[in-house]
């Protein structure tokens, strides 16, 4: 645990469990992955964590996006994702047919 989560979870005594990510770890796991792989392009699948912050703290620094359901799609297009593929295998037609009308 971090300084900075365990500050957070002290201050705010979360009263039931909860996920509590440091931000600035998650920059220097894409960072210490794309230096790693630096010829590699490094899609973040939001599936995995959808929450605006992670998008916009990896969009900030140069991540593109694997995006498969129209929340997905949504979600990066309104938090200003220039680049995501949209395109794999989706879970549902209409989220394929979805993504190709953009």
């Amino acid at each position: 645990m971090t300084p900075k989560i365990d500050r957070f979870l002290a201050e705010k005594n979360p009263l039931t469990p909860c996920l509590v990510l440091d931000l600035d770890v998650v920059q220097a796991n894409y960072e210490r992955l794309k230096s790693a792989l630096p010829l590699a392009d490094i899609y973040y699948a939001v599936k995995a964590n959808p929450a605006p912050e992670i998008i916009e703290t990896l969009n900030g620094i140069g991540s593109y996006f694997d995006a498969a359901s129209t929340y997905e799609i949504d979600s990066c297009i309104d938090l200003g994702v220039v680049f995501a593929f949209y395109l794999r295998l989706c879970s549902f037609p209409m989220h394929c047919s979805y993504s190709l009308c953009l």
